[in-house]
């Protein structure tokens, strides 16, 4: 009994000690490999999945270096570039996305039993898109969009069962022929996203997406050459968010059916041959639209007053259709809007209806090309995020006289930090000051704007041989007002206006050079002394002109953040102007001397209280005493 209880009481002395009973370092040691055989691969794929990949590795012209990992460890495809298992070593994942390969598609992918997710996309693979791919029993996420895949999707038999299929991403491809028929989407009940975008697909949309799919959230078809209308299937589309069919040949109206689809939130159906009026009994229920995109068709009619119960509504393009009628003073209530572009229409009346101090969102405006009237509403002056308005094109302003639309006087002050002091040339063009208009050449355009090839316009300002460019802009008028706000801000003459002064001055000047001499010999000193006044004006103003030019250099390189190199260089410009300054005064000033010296001899200089030198001549020799 005692021998039991002095080894009990070394056991224990020797635990507390640090150290462990043999015992329990066996049971550790037990745990340890138990848990090492649950990390460790020793579950890696089957020999069936990794003879699928190296088929389809197989039929690449080039793998993008694929093989220096798939055959550095060709016992476990589990550890190879792209390929994901799960826990107990199935391929659930391969993710060849911008490898650069090329060649075919094989359908030995379709024989991995657990792959969840296959995204082949921005690849230069070519041929078809294996029916086993889509037809797969456990695919979920198909991704093959940006590459050169062709021929005809080919459709999934009727008596298969459903499909696991949720993202089909084809877009950007070469696919022609027909679009698949209801019967392929028949068996995908869980398809949820259809992208099909950028393709050359034909015939009609099929009017049956949502019969077999119900889940069916996004449908992109834009970019194709789909004909006949828009399917009214699509309003049984339950929850359906975006629909995208521009850039195609569809025609016919809208059915009131399509607006049943009450969580449409993106509906983009541009540049196709639909026409018809905006129903705004059928627009009011898709309260959740955020972008309504109908540009590029034959609409007609007006915009409905029920459009200011989208209160969700971010995007409006209804540009380039044959809509007319007035803003809707509604128009106000889509507080969200960021981007109004109603370009190429009919609309008429007066912007004043719609007040846009509400819109402190909007950042384009676009009403190019229609029949306003009136002034531009001092209201617009709220849209601080306003980045760009475009009003050409209309008849704003007094039509009769042919001026220019007419802004408010001035712009409320806007209040800006203390620390932010406001640039000076991050002019907008609605924000220029009406008593600026452009200067107008009578027969070249406007002064300071260039043509662009492209039909835009270049606004620049002369620096002696070089052009010192403002910006470009869509119409000659923006780049004109653009030029003559820079002008203003610099106070820099136009140079128009100062050759046309300094050709008058010089032909006054002349005449009253010829008066003089004709009436009396004796005032010819005094027309030589005013024809030295003139050209030392006209010095003056050229070397103004010059430090003004020079001046202008060097801000604009330091705001242009050209580097030290621009610096740099308007530094030297402005250094060669104030060299020639300097020794034109002194060429001017030796030339008045020498003259003044041949005709009217000995001269008595009289110093002034401004301290310059006038030099005054008399008509008799000065003698030494005077």
């Amino acid at each position: 009994m005692e021998k039991k209880q002095q080894q009990l009481h070394s056991s224990w002395k020797n635990y507390s000690n640090g150290g462990f009973p043999i015992p329990l370092i066996g049971c550790a040691i037990v745990v340890a490999v138990l848990l090492l055989s649950m990390a460790s691969p020793a579950s890696s794929c089957t020999e069936q999945e990794k003879d699928s990949l190296l088929q389809f590795h197989a039929g690449l012209l080039q793998d993008g270096g694929l093989a220096a990992s798939w055959k550095r460890n060709i016992t476990d495809c589990c550890v190879w570039d792209g390929v994901t298992c799960s826990a107990d070593g199935a391929v659930t994942d391969v993710s060849l996305a911008s490898k650069g390969l090329e060649g075919q598609i094989s359908p030995s992918l379709g024989n991995l039993a657990g792959l969840l997710r296959l995204n082949l996309s921005h690849n230069s693979l070519s041929g078809g898109l294996p029916l086993e791919l889509v037809s797969s029993s456990s695919i979920i996420a198909l991704d093959v969009s940006f590459n050169r895949l062709k021929e005809d999707m080919q459709e999934v038999p009727s008596l298969t069962s459903v499909r696991p299929l949720q993202v089909l991403n084809i877009s950007s491809n070469l696919f022609t022929g027909r679009f698949p028929s209801s019967t392929t989407w028949g068996v995908m009940s869980n398809l949820v996203t259809l992208n099909a975008n950028n393709n050359s697909f034909t015939g009609q949309i099929p009017s049956h997406f949502c019969t077999g799919s119900p889940s069916l959230a996004v449908v992109a078809l834009c970019y194709n050459q789909f004909t006949g209308g828009i399917p009214p299937g699509l309003g049984n589309c339950s929850m359906l968010r975006v629909l995208k069919a521009g850039h195609n040949n569809l025609s016919g109206t809208l059915p009131n059916k399509l607006f049943d689809a009450s969580f449409l939130e993106y509906l983009s159906l541009p540049d196709n041959g639909l026409h018809g009026v905006i129903n705004g009994a059928q627009i009011v229920k898709l309260r959740n639209l955020a972008t309504l995109d109908l540009g590029g068709n034959n609409f007609s009619g007006k915009i409905p007053d029920s459009i200011g119960q989208l209160k969700r509504l971010e995007e409006l393009r209804l540009d380039n259709n044959n809509m007319s009628g007035e803003l809707p003073s509604t128009l106000s209530n889509c507080t969200n809007l960021i981007t109004i572009d109603l370009k190429s229409n009919h609309f008429h009346g007066e912007l004043t209806n719609v007040n846009f101090s509400s819109l402190l969102n909007l950042k384009n405006l676009d009403l190019l090309k229609n029949k306003f009237t009136g002034r531009i509403p001092e209201s617009i002056y709220s849209c601080t995020k306003l980045a760009a308005l475009r009003i050409s094109g209309n008849n704003l302003g007094h039509a009769r006289s042919g001026q220019l639309p007419l802004l408010p006087a001035r712009p409320p002050a806007l209040s800006l930090p203390a620390a932010l002091p406001p640039a000076p040339l991050r002019l907008r063009p609605f924000l220029l000051d009406a008593k600026m208009p452009p200067r107008r050449r009578s027969s070249s355009g406007y002064r300071g704007v260039r043509a662009r090839p492209s039909g835009r316009f270049d606004a620049e300002i002369r620096s002696g041989e070089e052009r010192i460019r403002l910006g470009t802009y869509d119409t000659a008028h923006e780049a004109a007002r653009a030029y003559d706000a820079v002008a203003w801000r610099l106070g820099r003459p136009p140079a128009d206006e100062s050759t046309m002064c300094g050709r008058a001055s010089r032909r006054r000047c002349s005449r009253r050079h010829r008066r003089s001499s004709r009436t009396s010999s004796g005032a010819a000193p005094a027309t030589s002394s005013s024809a030295c006044a003139w050209r030392s004006r006209t010095s003056a103003t050229a070397l103004r002109g010059r430090a003004r030019v020079a001046a202008t250099a060097a801000f604009y390189a330091e705001k242009e953040g050209g580097g030290a190199a621009a610096m740099k260089k308007a530094s030297r410009e402005k250094r060669r102007a104030d060299s020639a300054a300097r020794k034109k005064a002194r060429a001017d000033a030796a030339a008045r001397r020498r003259r003044n010296e041949k005709a009217a001899g000995p001269s008595t200089v009289v110093l002034s209280s401004s301290s310059e030198f006038q030099y005054t001549t008399t008509s008799t020799p000065v003698s030494d005493t005077t």
